[in-house]
This record gives C-alpha cells, sequence and structure tokens, in this order.
C-alpha cells in the first residue's frame, strides 16, 4: 500500500518519499524471502493481494527479491561510518538491504553471487564491525552498535511505554520461566511459549565454546543456577534442564511499569556476525572471495568468542566449521531450521524431532536431573514434507485456488 499510494502524496517531500519506498520495497522482500524459504511457492506480494492469487514458482520469486533489494538498496542512505548508525536510527541502510540479498543469494546456492555482494557491498565499506563482548547482545549498550545491520529501536522514555505495549511479547515470551532478579527481568507466559535449549545443543555449545565462556553463559543457564538465583518452578514442560538466557531481558533495561513494561533494548534483525558467516560459506562452498578471505571471517567470529582460529576453512568439521559456528552463534535467531533444509542436513538431524514431549520433573540429588519422556505419535522429520510448513488452512478455505505443499 505504501509502494502504491505514497507517490501521489502531496504532503511529504520527494527525498522522503523515496526513502520510504525503497524502505517499503526492501522489508517487502526480505519478508517475501523468509516466505519462500518456510513455504516454498506462496503468493508473490508484488501487488496488493486480493485473496485470488495462485500459487507463485519459488524461481519467480526469488528473481523478483533479488531485483527488489537491488533496486531498494541504491535509494536507501548509507551510514557515515562505523559509528553512523545512530543518527539514521532504527531505518534500513544500503549495506544491510544488501546484507539480505547476498542471504538470498546464498540460500539459492549463488555462492560466487553470494560472495561478490557481501564482500564489495558490505564488508568492504569497514562500516561494520563485531562488538567486542559478545556479552553486549542482550543489553541496551548494543543499540546502534557497530554489529547490528538494522534493529527495531525501542524508545528509552518511560513515558511512551504504553506505545509500546504491541511489544509486549519481548519480554513475555524471552523464555517460559519465571524468575526476577539482579540480572534478568521475566514473566512467566504459560502459554507453551518457552523456546529451551536442548541437552544435545548444551553439551555442543560445552564442547564448541567451553562452560566458561562468555558466550556460553549469555545463552543458556542451568537450572540448578536459575533456583540458585531466583525462582524457578517444576515441573517444566520441553525444558531437559536448561533455559535461554539470549534475548532475556536485563532487569537494568526494563523501562515504565506493569503492565507496559518493556526493554529498552533494541532488537537487532540482523547482525554482521551473520554477515561474516554467510561470507565465510559462500566461499567455503566455492565462491571466489574479496580481499578478505573466508577463513578471516569465520576467526573474527570465533575470535570475539575467545576461540582459537580455525585452521582451514571447512563446513563439517564439528570444532570449527562453518556449520558448527553458526549453530552457535546465531542460536535462537531463527535460523537454524532453514540452515538444515538447505544444506540437507535436517532429514538426519531432526530425524527424532517431535516423537518425544519431555518434561522437567526434579532435580537429583546428585545434581542430575529427571526428564521424563512421553510419546507423542510424532513420525519424526518426514523427507518430502517438512522441508516446508503448511499452508494455513484458513487461507487454502478462502482461496479454493492455492495448492497445499506436498503430503500436508
Amino acid at each position: 500500500m505504501i509502494i502504491s499510494s505514497l507517490p501521489s502524496n502531496e504532503v511529504a517531500s520527494e527525498g522522503v518519499k523515496t526513502q520510504v519506498i525503497a524502505e517499503a520495497r526492501a522489508i517487502r522482500a526480505i519478508t517475501m524471502m523468509t516466505l519462500v524459504q518456510l513455504y516454498g511457492n506462496p503468493p508473490l506480494a508484488d501487488h496488493i493481494l486480493d485473496g485470488s492469487e495462485i500459487n507463485t514458482p519459488a524461481a519467480e520469486s526469488w528473481a523478483f527479491i533479488e531485483e527488489e533489494l537491488k533496486e531498494a538498496a541504491e535509494m536507501l542512505p548509507t551510514k557515515s561510518d562505523v559509528n553512523g548508525q545512530s543518527s539514521i536510527g532504527g531505518r534500513i541502510t544500503k549495506e544491510a538491504a544488501y546484507a539480505y540479498l547476498g542471504k538470498a543469494q546464498l540460500w539459492q546456492k549463488k555462492y560466487s553471487e553470494a560472495a561478490n555482494t557481501l564482500y564489495s557491498k558490505v564488508i568492504s565499506t569497514n562500516k561494520y564491525a563485531l562488538n567486542a563482548n559478545f556479552g553486549d547482545y542482550n543489553s541496551s549498550r548494543s543499540d546502534f552498535s557497530p554489529e547490528n545491520m538494522w534493529e527495531f529501536n525501542f524508545e528509552d522514555d518511560a513515558s511512551v511505554a504504553s506505545a509500546q505495549e504491541g511489544c509486549f511479547d519481548l519480554i513475555c515470551y524471552s523464555a517460559n520461566v519465571p524468575f526476577w532478579y539482579f540480572k534478568y527481568g521475566s514473566l512467566l507466559m504459560t502459554f507453551g511459549m518457552g523456546a529451551h535449549p536442548s541437552s544435545d545443543f548444551a553439551s555442543f555449545i560445552a564442547s564448541h565454546d567451553g562452560k566458561g565462556s562468555v558466550r556460553y553463559g549469555e545463552t543458556l543457564l542451568e537450572f540448578t543456577a536459575a533456583t540458585m538465583m531466583g525462582m524457578a518452578t517444576l515441573p517444566m514442560v520441553e525444558c531437559e534442564g536448561y533455559i535461554k538466557v539470549k534475548d532475556l531481558c536485563l532487569a537494568e533495561d526494563l523501562v515504565g511499569a506493569m503492565p507496559y513494561n518493556f526493554t529498552k533494548r533494541n532488537t537487532a534483525y540482523m547482525r554482521y556476525a551473520e554477515v561474516l558467516l554467510n561470507y565465510a560459506e559462500a566461499v567455503a562452498m566455492g565462491g571466489t572471495p574479496g580481499a578478505m578471505s573466508g577463513l578471516e571471517a569465520l576467526n573474527l567470529v570465533r575470535q570475539r568468542a575467545g576461540l582459537e582460529n580455525a585452521p582451514v576453512l571447512d563446513m563439517n568439521n564439528e570444532e570449527y566449521g562453518v556449520k558448527a559456528e553458526r549453530r552457535v552463534e546465531l542460536y535462537g535467531e531463527g535460523h537454524r531450521f532453514i540452515d538444515l533444509v538447505r544444506w540437507g542436513d535436517a532429514p538426519q538431524v531432526l530425524s527424532e524431532c517431535g516423537k518425544l514431549r519431555v518434561t522437567l520433573n526434579a532435580v537429583n540429588e546428585d545434581g542430575t536431573y529427571n526428564v521424563v519422556t512421553s510419546n507423542t505419535g510424532g513420525p519424526g522429520f518426514r523427507v518430502g514434507k517438512n522441508e516446508l510448513f503448511p499452508i494455513p488452512s484458513s487461507d487454502i478455505n478462502n482461496n479454493p485456488r492455492l495448492v497445499q505443499n506436498p503430503n500436508w
């Protein structure tokens, strides 16, 4: 609607209209990319949909996404330097649009194009850098930092708390665990919204990073530690003894008063760490590197995590490979399922997913966890079906022209 209607607006300046339309085109392309990744061939939103559209072949949507991001990028503002985002605010920039373009190319296995886009349009500008401390990820200290490619800006003034109540879920749903103490502030939600780390992931990050690492401590918390820090009640459904603290609101960042508490920490949609890992993967898969090698990009992320440099650029090595680094660095940011599908690893890694329901009932005297499992009757990951989400039945019912994804 913005793209269609704003050109005829006679109040806004041409400069404002150009930027806003470019933002709308970029955001539409980014959203469309997520829809294609998850649903395969949804109708292409290149117009105001009227509900009668048919499925659009994924290749057609990808071509549209790429072209939109390229054209929008050239109309968007660019940062003045590495610390220049605050003057632009929570608005998407030229470099951020190109970062998403590189991501789209990577998904399509256009490795040379992805490597070129990510290096020449983002990395080589020297306008982005990793925060020195991974612990700043969860804090308002990271607002408009050199690492955030694009972010949602929360105003810090408590007087506008009620105006931001639509973002209340960023507190409530960050973890399905009630504890409030000097570091974290969270509210219990009883709708199963918690996303607790599996014991498998906890073991992996402990092996990969070490339990004493900042990244480990800022990603998850053992349940026994949570009980000492505040209040944590049992039983806990879908919990194997670990609690996700990445994205959990810090008490020091809470603003306002009930029922309009919110965190003043901005929410990053994309970080420079992901750009570096996308670039490293594109090069590892055959893309031609720029002046920075793929190994150098990977090792920048590892160095910030306190790890030794990887000796070679490798995708699959569990100690220093790109896949392993993505699993740890980007945990909880919405990448894992999409990554597993595009790599072809989902059938193996997710083979048991959904077959069992787990409940943490108690902590044993020796400190181990009493986790009870029950069968759900689920089949686990099914090849030819679970790579894509089902088109919602409400959409199918309202538009018989839509074709459901296979085997749903």
